[in-house]
């Protein structure tokens, strides 16, 4: 089964454009959910010109719509039943007011197709990045395990293992050189016999079949044993005996180098797990009904992606993961919280975004010159419907984000909330930007206005 030992060498960070960044990121800062919202900022940074662009483009055409609102109402109410008449009528009308619907639909197509490929992409990276992570935290607490239990075959120990009056501990150190090293300490508890100090290379690689051996062999307190059995009723010596399974004492196992094995791989795993303020697992949903302990079925599907198909079968044939799995993940569950989160970062999405909307909305309806003329007005059947599309889409795509926030990785749920953190506090600004340019416009205008009013 040498294939295991191939895949773990082949177990490679992810390639591509996002996984690099993201990389990148983490190595430059070196905590991860800061090097996540810091590629939010980055990516927003990036994005502000278009985003700037569009709500330029549109805040223009809604104040051109707004003055040609009046006149489009009487074209309605005078062609109404002509539908050619009045496309013409209202085609030289925008033209009047220099009015292009193809311009306004072409910015706003632009920045959603960017936003859209970003959002996509970055939601795929971040989910196979957490899928990695998981991944190799996983093989890190396997090759802790099967080192400890790897010091069951070490020559110079055996005596003092197989010594009862010897208490037995385990700790991990490096050497000069900064490689891992294991420090053993056999302390007797008789004072005739003396300690024993012992210092084992740290063993980076093992193989599934290698693993399984080890923890059949040396972490069972009792082993079936085959005996042979005369029939009790007869005392002929010649009788042929019965073969029946019984149960003794394992004389390979040691309950100190078992206990020690699930303490250090617990250790490594609090040691390699990522956590960010309540949420206990950031590579997996920040949700009450996700266990931030990875299952063996996730573990099996994550390592399967590195499996030839001769590999798969193999491990379907003999169940080594599972094994493996089964050997020490039930303890870190026992010892470690069940939940990862309370949903509050969906909750948070979607509270965020819905605040945004409503701002630019409240905003919006206070430079409307017509909001007061339009309230004295009973609402036309197009604007009745443009008001039931816009209320449902206040909430439906702050609910969308939140349902990316909730069922996606919690990475990506920081970058969402990073985002529209960051659209809240820039929008007043962009909004102030835009204020000023019209009004400069509507100045110039004026102007020209009253030079051509002077040359008359």
């Amino acid at each position: 089964m040498a294939f295991i030992n191939n895949i773990l060498i082949s177990l490679k960070s992810p390639s591509g454009f996002w996984p690099s960044i993201i990389g990148a990121f983490e190595k430059g800062v070196g905590v991860y959910f800061l090097a996540i919202i810091l590629l939010t900022l980055c990516i927003k940074v990036i994005l502000l010109p278009f985003d700037f662009l569009n709500r330029k483009n549109s805040r223009s055409q809604m104040e051109v719509m707004a003055k040609m609102k009046p006149e489009l109402a009487k074209l309605q109410q005078k062609y109404g039943n002509n539908f050619s008449v009045f496309n013409q009528k209202r085609m030289e009308l925008y033209k009047k007011y220099n009015y292009n619907q193809t311009s306004s639909c072409l910015v706003q197509f632009i920045y959603m197709v960017l936003s859209s490929v970003v959002f996509l992409t970055l939601c795929a990276s971040m989910t196979t990045v957490s899928t990695y992570k998981v991944t190799v935290q996983y093989q890190d607490l396997k090759t802790t395990y099967a080192n400890i239990l790897a010091l069951n075959e070490k020559e110079s120990l055996k005596p003092y293992l197989q010594d009862n009056d010897y208490n037995i501990s385990v700790e991990f150190d490096e050497d000069k050189d900064g490689d891992k090293i294991i420090l053993v300490e056999c302390v007797t508890k008789n004072e005739s016999k003396t300690n024993f100090n012992a210092t084992f290379e740290y063993i980076e690689e093992f193989d599934n079949s290698q693993i399984v051996n080890l923890i059949n062999k040396y972490t069972k307190e009792k082993v079936k044993q085959t005996v042979e059995e005369q029939d009790p009723e007869t005392s002929d010596p010649g009788t042929v005996s019965t073969l029946a399974t019984v149960e003794v004492a394992n004389p390979d196992y040691n309950k100190d180098l078992n206990k020690e094995a699930l303490r250090l791989t617990l250790e490594t795993y609090e040691d390699t797990n990522v956590s960010f303020l309540w949420v206990s697992n950031i590579w997996k949903a920040e949700s009450p009904f996700t266990n931030p302990i990875f299952s063996v079925k996730e573990i099996k599907s994550n390592l399967s992606k590195y499996y030839s198909k001769a590999e798969k079968k193999e491990e379907k044939k003999y169940n080594y993961e599972a094994k493996i799995y089964d050997a020490f993940m039930p303890y870190i569950d026992e010892n470690e919280t069940n939940v990862n989160g309370y949903l509050l970062l969906a909750f948070m999405t979607i509270g965020i975004s819905i605040a945004s909307v409503k701002i630019s909305q409240i905003r919006t309806k206070k430079k409307n010159k017509d909001e007061v003329v339009n309230k004295k007005q009973p609402l036309s059947q197009e604007d009745k419907t443009a008001k039931i599309i816009q209320t449902v889409l206040t909430f439906a795509l702050p609910c969308i984000m939140g349902i990316f926030a909730m069922f996606t990785t919690c990475i990506f749920a920081i970058y969402l909330i990073t985002g529209q953190l960051f659209a809240l506090a820039t929008t007043p600004l962009m909004n102030l930007i835009i204020d000023k340019i019209k009004d400069r416009q509507d100045k110039k205008k004026q102007e020209e206005v009253y030079v051509d009013y002077r040359r008359k």
